[in-house]
């Protein structure tokens, strides 16, 4: 009976990744293609990992082999193992927010109404973990590592190698499904969902630049070190040592890719005792990361997910308002888009990032000085990164502005709203967003960035501006010809608009900035005056919004046009 609901289930996900790619008469060429695309991109990433798999197999098996060949240091062998298995193990952390990206974290919601026992599905979800391609990679290699002992003429190490790979095997498929089923759980509410993701976004943008804070410059020479101290050998000062000798801490040593290397290390050198004590370590933390995972399975299958993040105080009000030599029509339809995009996770990131990049570069180079990181340190080059960084986030939108609108989109076609009506509201919300991001970010950049001076701050502002007037008109062109349904709320390709929008969008906002930096540069460079760089980018951006306006007359027969393909695409069709 097991194996039947087993085969029924895999027959299920097969057939839902045929019917994901099948042609459909409500879906374009460009969707269906779309489409076929995410089905075969993770084919060709496991045929690519192929080799990789081969090569981590015959490595598995050659360092049995030297395990158990006494001419070979165990130690260096069992540490090398130990920092190779840290990959997998770190996978295993971004395995959930990879899994956010596809969308596929609550695949399983329908099955779980189906007459099927609730420990099969748990474990169900801990074989599917071990499906992911990087785990796949390794298990060949741990499997193939005893019979390398064996073939050394170990047989009891073989086989303590044996129950430890099993027991390294098991830690990464509990481990993985623990850590999946606990975001599965902290999603369930949609505003716990929209923090969350917020954070996400926001530490993963700006984890690449804190290496910085801990860049320094060192002196040459320390004070009062005599010339023959200084160009003494390293080889003098200190015995050669090999990676067996590395001390680790004691935390480190207590993870389980190195008491997996400590139970063949010290195996192989005859101390049982100690390789004991690593085994039965490895053991107890595999055991209570299994153990946890059960309630929370349990707890997951019975809680209902929260999708509505309407307070029950909050008062809906009318979304018309007034703008300053605005248009009301024009008004109604920028203040609406600007509401729906600010409280969704993908906007507050587009306010927040600006800023948050500025800061951390600003504050990197103030700690290491402006010659330590070169022209990093210059605010026009800072200043354009943080710009390009919030057209980045701001894309997600204005590339994809009418499918993320939902049914919201379709009561706007309803409206007597003229196109030039919706697409000049749109550039408004835009804009407001833009500036909202962009202006805190370059005042904190001119506050904390040293040898920066302020009457810079209006040449990068009206740089800035002429670029997102520039590519407004080509991602309003983008949206209507490649729309997609997302979810600005979600994490990951959830809320990305189409691959092709998005890539045509960020070359489009390169030649939008061209105009702008030979400004810039014929002010600074030829004419050595700020102040004829602030006038001339003021002069520019008059001229880009102008253009701007001009572009959008071109695209109403567009929007005309694409109308009922935007409204199917708006509500899922």
């Amino acid at each position: 009976m097991t194996w039947r609901i087993v085969r029924a289930l895999q027959y299920l996900q097969w057939r839902l990744a045929i019917n994901n790619v099948t042609h459909s008469r409500q879906r374009g060429e460009l969707e269906n293609l779309s489409r076929l695309a995410d089905f075969i991109l993770p084919i060709i990433l496991g045929i690519v990992l192929i080799p990789l798999t081969l090569v981590l197999t015959a490595g598995g098996g050659m360092a049995g082999y030297f395990l158990a060949d006494a001419t070979h240091d165990p130690r260096t062998i069992a540490m090398v193992l130990g920092f190779g298995l840290c990959l997998p193990c770190v996978w295993v952390l971004f395995r959930p927010f990879r899994m956010l990206a596809s969308r596929k974290v609550e695949r399983n919601d329908l099955v779980r109404l189906l007459p099927i026992p609730r420990w099969l599905l748990h474990h169900l979800e801990l074989f599917r973990a071990l499906h992911e391609p990087v785990f796949l990679a390794f298990v060949p290699g741990l499997l193939l590592l005893p019979l390398g002992i064996l073939v050394g003429g170990k047989v009891l190490l073989a086989f303590a190698a044996l129950a430890a790979g099993l027991l390294i095997i098991a830690f990464l498929a509990c481990t993985a499904t623990l850590i999946a089923l606990a975001v599965q759980l902290l999603l369930r509410n949609r505003k716990r969902g929209e923090v969350a993701g917020l954070a996400f976004f926001l530490i993963a943008s700006i984890v690449g630049l804190l290496p910085q804070f801990f860049a320094h410059n060192h002196e040459p020479r320390r004070s009062g070190a005599s010339s023959s101290e200084i160009e003494r050998p390293m080889s003098q000062e200190q015995p050669d040592r090999s990676l067996g000798d590395l001390e680790l801490p004691r935390a480190v040593r207590a993870l389980p890719p190195f008491l997996y290397g400590d139970v063949l290390g010290r195996g192989a050198t005859g101390d049982w005792p100690g390789a004991g004590l690593a085994f039965c370590g490895l053991f107890a933390q595999c055991a209570v990361i299994y153990s946890v995972s059960i309630p929370i399975y349990r707890r997951l299958t019975v809680t209902p997910a929260v999708s509505s993040s309407t307070r029950k105080d909050e008062v809906i009000t009318d979304a018309t308002g007034a703008i300053p030599f605005v248009p009301g029509a024009i008004a109604a339809v920028a203040l609406t888009s600007f509401r729906v995009l600010i409280r969704t996770v993908r906007g507050k990131v587009a306010v927040a990032m600006p800023i948050m990049i500025a800061v951390v570069i600003s504050s990197a180079a103030r700690q290491v000085g402006a010659d330590g990181i070169g022209f990093v340190a210059n605010p026009l080059v800072v200043g354009a990164f943080t710009v390009l960084v919030s057209m980045a986030h701001l894309g997600a939108f204005t590339t994809n502005q009418f499918a993320v609108m939902g049914q919201g989109l379709i009561l706007e076609f309803l409206q007597p709203i003229a196109p030039r009506t919706l697409l000049r509201g749109r550039f408004l919300a835009a804009t407001a967003m833009f500036v909202v991001g962009v202006t805190p970010g370059l005042l904190a950049l001119f506050v904390l960035l040293p040898h920066s001076t302020l009457s810079l701050l209006p040449t990068l502002f009206f740089a800035a501006l002429s670029v997102n007037f520039l590519a407004f008109p080509v991602a309003a062109l983008l949206a209507m010809v490649f729309p997609k349904l997302a979810d600005l709320s979600s994490v990951g390709r959830g809320s990305q608009p189409h691959a092709a929008a998005g890539m045509l969008q960020l070359l489009g906002v390169m030649p939008a900035a061209l105009p702008s930096a030979a400004l810039i540069a014929l002010a600074l460079l030829v004419f050595h005056s700020q102040l004829l760089a602030a006038i001339l980018t003021a002069g520019w951006t008059l001229a880009a919004f102008c253009i701007a306006l001009g572009a959008m007359r071109l695209l109403e027969p567009v929007l005309l046009k694409r109308r009922e393909n935007l409204a199917l695409v708006a509500v899922g069709k």
